[in-house]
């Protein structure tokens, strides 16, 4: 009884966490599908395209809404039963905060090849760092899936932007929305898991 109980409440807070990433990926792109704001996102150098910083902030607030959000709803239902000190969740914080800084700098012209590398490394390494420094435990399994679901979704984002030509470019916006939804989910995943052992 107890192991169905506790793979109801995996299965809630991972479906939870899954639609709180997905809530955090439409505030992304609503703003990011702003034509007027299309200059504060994205800077042009000579032929190609580059984030600025602002849209690297933009993506870890984002990103941090759905995973806050989905929390705090998850430990509301009773689902994810956290007991954090305060210094491990200040700390995590200030880790995941320092993402969209070393991100932005990865994205420059002059570090854009290296960054197609390493930005799957520094999220997977950063988020698994937070992730441990809350709950004390290391997926290496769930660090690597980080690492696949990154590289993984500006090719499926690819393919609607193939076949749907128009004004309207979703690479970006369809490429954070697969992100942030698997990963915020498998943050739900991992906080589950810590609270049940």
């Amino acid at each position: 009884m107890r192991s169905r109980e506790q793979n109801y409440h995996l299965r809630s807070v991972v479906v939870t966490f899954l639609m709180g990433g997905a809530i955090g990926a439409g505030l992304f792109t609503w703003f990011i599908t702003r034509p007027s704001f299309k200059q504060v996102w994205f800077t042009k150098a000579e032929w190609w395209t580059f984030p600025t910083t602002e849209f690297w902030i933009l993506t870890g607030s984002t990103f941090f809404v759905g995973v806050v959000l989905s929390c705090l709803f998850a430990v509301a239902r009773g689902w994810l039963r956290l007991t954090l000190s305060w210094y491990r969740v200040v700390l995590a914080t200030a880790l995941a905060a320092a993402v969209p800084t070393v991100l932005s700098f990865l994205s420059k012209p002059n570090t854009a090849i290296l960054a197609i590398f390493l930005s799957p490394f520094v999220v997977a390494l950063s988020l698994s760092a937070a992730l441990w420094l809350l709950t004390s435990t290391w997926h290496k399994w769930a660090t690597v899936l980080v690492v696949i679901v990154y590289f993984a979704a500006p090719v499926i984002a690819d393919v609607p932007e193939l076949f749907l030509s128009g004004r309207y470019h979703w690479f970006d916006p369809l490429t954070f929305f697969i992100r942030s939804a698997f990963l915020t989910a498998l943050c739900g995943w991992w906080l589950a898991k810590a609270t049940q052992l």
